[in-house]
C-alpha cells in the first residue's frame, strides 16, 4: 500500500533502474530485440497445461537469445522462483511466472519479492553497504512486466513499467515497438546489473556506477553524491547528513571541500529559471547545482536556509512584512512567470518579524501561460484554493496573490 511504501524509491537507490525507465521510452532495438518480442508474443499468447510448463518456455525463449535464465530452488528446499540470473550467488535478476491471471492464489510480485529476500538477507548483513540491485521479471499468462529491488536497510520493490500485453494484434506497430524497447532495455539493464556484481572487489569502470564502491558507503540515501555547480561548471562531491522530512525526499548535506551545508531535493519537476529569478532579487535561497537524472528525476541543490528563519506558519504574532512579500509577487508576474504553490510552508521569514523573506518549492513554477497545475491538487478543509486551480488547469498570477491574501485576514493589504 502507498502509506507503507518506502519514501526514497529503487529508482533513486539505483541509476540501472531510473535508465531502465528513460530505455523503455527511447531505446532503438536491435534485430533480436524485435526477433525476441514476436518470439514472446507468438508462443507466450498460447495456452500451456500448466506454470511450469509456461515457465520452462519462457526460459528457453530467453536462452535462445542469449539471456542466461535458469530454474534453481533455495538452498535446502524444493521451491525457487520460475528463474534467475547470478553471479557467484548473487541474484540479479528474478523471474516469476504464473499460467493465467488468476490461476492461483499466490500474487507473483509478492511471490518474487520475498525470494529476493531470501536470497539477499544473508549477504546485506555481511556487506551492508552494498545495495543489491536486481531486477524482477513477473509473467502472468501472456501478460509481462519489471520491476526494480534493492536493499538500503530494508528490501525495497517498485513497479518500472506497465504491464505489457504479448496477445497484441500483429498489425499493433505501436505495441509491438513498445515490447522490443523493453525487452532491448531489459538487455541493457542486466549488462549493467552484472558489471555492479562484478565490481564488488574491484572499482567499478563505469562512472554511473561508482558510488558502489567505498567512497560512497550509506545506501539509505539515494545514489548521487556529487553536482555540478552552476557557477564554477566543477564537480563538488558531497555527504549527506539526514532525510529532513521522512515524508518527503529532502536531506541536507555537507558538501565536502569546505563543509557548507546544502540542501538536496529530488523532484519530478520544477523551475530553474523561477528559483534563480527570485534567488537573485534576494528572495530565495541561492540556487547551486540542478542535476536531471534518469527515470524522469531531478535533483534540486541549494544553500541551507540559516536557523535565524523559519515558515511563516510558524510565526505566532501578526506578520508585518506582507506588501513586501505581495511586491515580490507582482514583480515575479511582471516577469513573466508565476510561482504556483503559495502557502505558509512555502513562504520563509526571519523568526523575530523583521525585514527579510525567501519563497521555495518552485515545483510547480514557470512560465504564465505555460505552466499547469499537476495531478492530484489538494483543496479541502486544511487549504483553500482559489476557483479554477485543479488538475490540469493554467495557473494564473491572480491564484498566486489570491493565495496570498487567503493567509492574510482581511484588510492586512492596502
Amino acid at each position: 500500500p502507498p502509506e507503507n511504501a518506502h519514501t526514497i524509491p529503487c529508482t533513486l537507490l539505483h541509476p540501472i533502474f531510473g535508465t531502465f525507465i528513460d530505455d523503455c521510452e527511447n531505446l532503438e532495438p536491435t534485430p533480436d530485440d524485435n526477433k525476441l518480442a514476436m518470439t514472446l508474443s507468438a508462443v507466450m499468447s498460447g495456452f500451456f497445461t500448466d506454470e511450469t510448463a509456461r515457465a520452462s518456455r519462457f526460459r528457453e525463449i530467453l536462452q535462445e537469445h542469449n539471456i542466461g535464465m535458469m530454474g534453481t530452488t533455495i538452498d535446502g528446499t524444493a521451491y525457487g522462483p520460475d528463474g534467475d540470473i547470478q553471479h557467484k550467488g548473487f541474484r540479479y535478476a528474478i523471474a516469476e511466472v504464473k499460467s493465467e491471471l488468476g490461476s492461483t492464489p499466490a500474487e507473483p510480485h509478492m511471490q518474487a519479492i520475498l525470494y529476493y529476500i531470501r536470497f539477499t538477507e544473508s549477504f546485506a548483513k555481511a556487506k551492508p553497504t552494498f545495495r543489491f540491485p536486481c531486477i524482477i521479471i513477473t509473467l502472468f499468462g501472456p501478460h509481462i512486466d519489471f520491476s526494480a529491488a534493492v536493499w538500503s536497510n530494508r528490501p525495497n520493490m517498485q513497479v518500472i513499467s506497465t504491464a505489457l500485453p504479448l496477445f497484441h494484434h500483429p498489425t499493433d506497430s505501436k505495441m509491438r515497438a513498445m515490447v522490443a524497447r523493453h525487452i532491448g532495455a531489459l538487455r541493457k539493464a542486466l549488462r549493467s546489473l552484472l558489471a555492479c556484481y562484478q565490481g564488488m572487489t574491484s572499482p567499478s569502470l563505469d562512472q554511473d556506477l561508482e558510488f558502489l564502491d567505498s567512497k560512497f558507503q550509506d545506501p539509505m540515501f539515494p545514489y548521487p553524491y556529487s553536482f555540478t555547480c552552476i557557477e564554477t561548471s566543477l564537480t563538488c562531491d558531497f555527504t549527506y547528513y539526514n532525510q529532513m522530512d521522512h515524508s518527503r525526499l529532502l536531506f541536507s548535506a555537507v558538501k565536502t571541500t569546505d563543509d557548507k551545508t546544502l540542501c538536496i531535493k529530488f523532484v519530478r519537476r520544477y523551475s530553474k529559471e523561477v528559483h534563480q529569478r527570485c534567488a537573485s532579487d534576494g528572495f530565495a535561497p541561492a540556487l547551486l547545482g540542478f542535476e536531471q537524472l534518469p527515470g524522469g528525476w531531478y535533483m534540486i541543490v541549494m544553500e541551507m536556509i540559516t536557523d535565524d528563519y523559519c515558515r511563516l506558519q510558524e510565526i505566532t504574532v501578526p506578520y508585518p512584512h506582507h506588501d513586501a512579500l505581495a511586491t515580490e509577487l507582482q514583480s515575479l508576474h511582471r516577469g513573466g512567470y508565476v510561482h504556483g504553490d503559495i502557502r505558509d510552508t512555502n513562504i520563509i521569514v526571519k523568526k523575530d518579524c523583521s525585514p527579510g523573506f525567501m519563497l521555495v518549492d518552485f515545483d510547480w513554477s514557470g512560465t504564465i501561460g505555460e505552466t499547469r497545475y499537476p495531478m492530484n491538487v489538494y483543496q479541502g478543509e486544511r487549504l483553500w484554493r482559489p476557483d479554477g486551480a485543479e488538475d490540469g488547469q493554467l495557473i494564473l498570477a491572480e491564484h498566486d496573490m489570491q493565495m496570498l491574501h487567503a493567509i492574510f485576514p482581511k484588510g492586512t493589504f492596502v
